[in-house]
């Protein structure tokens, strides 16, 4: 992995990372890889602001196979603020698509660009482990809850919303056999739900 610092943050670009991208650049001649990419880097530029604006320093920005990852500092956020960041990703998806919004009466790459974001924004809020919307869940029903009732809270709903995406993934791979990315999240998303549920009750099992 190729890391370097740009002041005090320390980027991190991965190898798979990079051949994802340039198999998307060289197969993919409708430009969808790209678009997606600039949303993506639009969305954790929206995380990155308002860390800054909080007074915080990420840790880390590692581009992964698994997309781009924001670690937080080593301070601990406020609740405040914490809502504040796990916000900002969408808030600058949306702000792109309002700005845009003039653009979806014909297809065009403008038009493409904004429904990118807005498909993006409101996917990053789902309940998911892993998304902004999960971290947002996990500390709303971490204030009302016990720890470990909250985690279950969060669980089943982690759960439902990936029998919902697998199913959606069924659906569209059903219309569209090249429609397949959304049927590998949910698949992989369950599988590794799965794997740590076990991980867990072997642990528990121990003596």
């Amino acid at each position: 992995m190729l890391r370097f610092k740009l002041g005090r943050l320390e980027v991190g670009i991965d190898f798979f990372f990079v051949a994802l991208v340039t198999f998307f650049l060289l197969t993919d001649s409708s430009g969808i890889s790209v678009i997606a990419l600039l949303a993506c880097l639009i969305h954790e530029t929206g995380h990155l602001i308002v860390f800054l604006l909080a007074g915080y320093i990420p840790r880390s920005l590692t581009f992964e196979l698994g997309g781009i990852r924001l670690q937080k500092p080593e301070q601990d956020l406020s609740p405040g603020r914490e809502v504040l960041v796990q916000l900002a990703g969408s808030a600058a998806n949306f702000s792109v698509f309002f700005l845009l919004i003039g653009s979806i009466d014909q297809v065009s790459g403008w038009s493409i660009f904004a429904v990118t974001h807005l498909v993006l924004g409101i996917f990053n809020l789902l309940p998911l482990r892993g998304l902004d919307g999960g971290k947002l869940a996990a500390l709303f029903f971490g204030h009302f809850f016990p720890e470990r009732t909250a985690y279950l809270i969060c669980s089943v709903l982690d759960l439902a919303c990936l029998v919902l995406l697998s199913a959606a993934g069924v659906f569209l791979f059903s219309r569209n056999p090249r429609s397949v990315t959304l049927l590998m999240f949910a698949a992989g998303s369950l599988f590794a739900l799965a794997a740590k549920a076990a991980g867990k009750k072997n642990f528990s099992g121990r003596t």
